[in-house]
């Protein structure tokens, strides 16, 4: 498929066309393997390349928290991504190395979660801080399986009673590519504002199913 309507389902196919890469780097201070920003940028690139979907991204810093923003079919949507670490330790005279890892480490999570790459992550960088505890950039908590059916179900007779793809308005509306991204920490005002639509279309439903007028 090439015809895409909107960005959302271009997204949609390139992460289904997304392979997940192998953990191509080491930490041995850590003895673990992550893999490296350059690999999940290339997982994307080739997916979107195989969706024939037109699109760019980059990443874009908010308040502390790495963006990943996407540009295509005439829609911009901007991603939540991981927070930038800010406790380095004692960085002493590494400090750029130091910022630069947070960065990377910042990017590579929040791409990695707006294309739905399962790339298990973990810190690359011993540069990150130099304390003996391990610093790792915190990582958001998202929606349960249990949060996520009822949101699709809410949405779902929402859009059959209102004739809207309301499925797409709530992406939007959350700045997400699919609801499985949605961060646990908005979920609440989240499940407030969907239930609010599907009040409305109920509302607007049985209005428009009673008679008109009067009868003598």
């Amino acid at each position: 498929m090439s015809d895409y309507q909107n960005l959302y389902e271009a997204l949609a196919e390139t992460q289904n066309n997304i392979e997940q890469p192998k953990k191509d780097a080491s930490n041995p201070m850590f003895k673990s393997s992550y893999v490296t920003l350059d690999a999940v940028i290339n997982s994307i690139v080739k997916a979107r390349k195989e969706a024939g979907a037109k699109f760019f991204f980059t990443n874009v810093v908010d308040n502390g928290v790495m963006l990943t923003r996407i540009i295509g079919y005439g829609e911009t949507i901007d991603l939540i991504g991981s927070k930038i670490a800010d406790d380095l330790g004692n960085r002493g005279t590494n400090s750029a190395q130091a910022e630069g890892s947070a960065l990377t480490y910042a990017r590579r999570y929040s791409l990695s979660m707006a294309f739905g790459i399962a790339s298990d992550i973990d810190d690359d960088g011993n540069a990150a801080s130099k304390s003996t505890k391990h610093q790792q950039a915190p990582q958001l908590k998202l929606i349960t399986k249990e949060q996520l059916q009822l949101l699709e179900r809410l949405i779902a007779d929402t859009s059959k009673i209102s004739g809207k793809d309301m499925m797409s308005y709530t992406l939007k509306s959350v700045g997400v590519s699919a609801l499985k991204f949605v961060p646990e920490s908005n979920y609440k005002a989240l499940l407030a504002k969907v239930t609010e639509w599907h009040q409305k279309a109920e509302e607007q439903a049985n209005e428009s199913s009673e008679p008109n007028g009067t009868t003598n």
